[in-house]
């Protein structure tokens, strides 16, 4: 029965579409094309039989390359950690550069004519060990990822000592948020795991966080209000509390679920929050990760256009508009003429 598991699995590509259904489609419009074909003048039928026949020669190579792909990718994964430790340790003051990665030493030695500056602060730098703050820093030079990070999140943001991304075949992702010791909650690893369905590209099959164990009183993501009540016939008072959730980062590592029982406004809260969820683990991992460095030195350009439907724009007041959706696109001088083409998936849970 594993292997039967196994097996099946390993036939769903990367893009999530199932290969049953894809071969379905694929013979039905077989059938239409042969039905077509088979009724065209015999002078004019050979030409559409040889096309026919190049187009099946390049899908088959187009699906061998996509499976190559993804096993390259994956071994590309497991090559990058060895220089993923060594990035931490020097990130994390445990060790100084060595001769190797000070290969390049000369080619910094003359300034250049062109002076950029960078928000940094040497004297903290010249003092200390490592680069203090780096992720934090990182992650707020990303346009996406710091409209989520309020200010109340910043002082325990200080305390992330690392970040770490796992893939698997298919469209799992995780990535893993490392802590130093701190006072509001005993976590030392926050994780989030999110899982595509693997017949339906829309839907999702997992969703899951860690559940934080937050020290009473330093709960960022909620807001308790304390009211007191008066009985009108007995005069007695009581104590209602009413707790709401607040904006913040930390709600990323909320497992999520949409249920039946939920009304429709906390569905499509939940709808909207899964949504979010796989914007900010794309920008995580597709963004964030492959450029720290840069990010953490502010190198990275971003453009933000707004989208949306003009006629929905038209017709909605202020006071009812939902914030728009945001698409990216970036540049850095060190990879110019790099082009990458990303696919957002709306992905509702099962």
């Amino acid at each position: 029965m594993e292997d039967a598991d196994k097996a099946s699995k390993e036939k769903i590509p990367e893009d999530g579409i199932d290969p049953e259904l894809k071969k379905e489609e694929d013979d039905e419009v077989d059938t239409q094309y042969r039905e077509v074909v088979s009724n065209l003048p015999a002078e004019v039928k050979p030409r559409f039989i040889a096309l026919k026949a190049i187009s099946d020669k390049r899908e088959a190579l187009q699906e061998k390359f996509t499976k190559a792909v993804e096993a390259l990718e994956l071994k590309y994964e497991e090559l990058y950690k060895p220089w993923d430790k060594r990035r931490d340790e020097l990130v994390g003051g445990t060790r100084d550069p060595d001769e190797e990665e000070l290969g390049a030493l000369e080619e910094y030695k003359i300034p250049t004519a062109e002076k950029r500056s960078v928000n940094l602060d040497m004297d903290e730098l010249k003092n200390t060990k490592g680069l203090p703050g780096f992720w934090l820093k990182a992650m707020k030079n990303n346009i996406e990822i710091a409209s989520h990070i309020k200010q109340h999140d910043e002082p325990i943001l200080k305390f992330l000592t690392n970040i770490r991304v796992e893939k698997e075949v298919g469209d799992k992702r995780k990535v893993t948020f490392m802590f130093d010791p701190n006072e509001w909650f005993t976590n030392t690893e926050l994780s989030k795991e999110i899982t595509l369905d693997e017949d339906d590209a829309s839907m999702c099959k997992e969703n899951v966080g860690t559940e934080i164990n937050w020290n009473e009183g330093k709960n960022v993501t909620v807001k308790t209000v304390k009211k007191k009540q008066k009985n009108k016939k007995t005069k007695a008072t009581r104590e209602k509390i009413k707790v709401t959730e607040v904006e913040s980062f930390f709600n990323f590592f909320k497992t999520r679920n949409v249920s039946e029982n939920y009304d429709d406004d906390d569905k499509q809260n939940e709808v909207l929050a899964i949504e979010n969820d796989i914007d900010m683990m794309d920008e995580i991992v597709e963004s964030l990760m492959p450029k720290v460095l840069y990010y953490y030195m502010g190198l990275v350009e971003e453009e933000i256009e707004e989208i949306g439907d003009e006629d929905d724009d038209a017709n909605s007041s202020d006071s009812d508009s939902k914030p728009k959706r945001r698409k990216k696109s970036k540049k850095n001088s060190e990879d110019a003429g790099e082009a990458k083409t990303e696919t957002k998936k709306e992905c509702k849970q099962q």
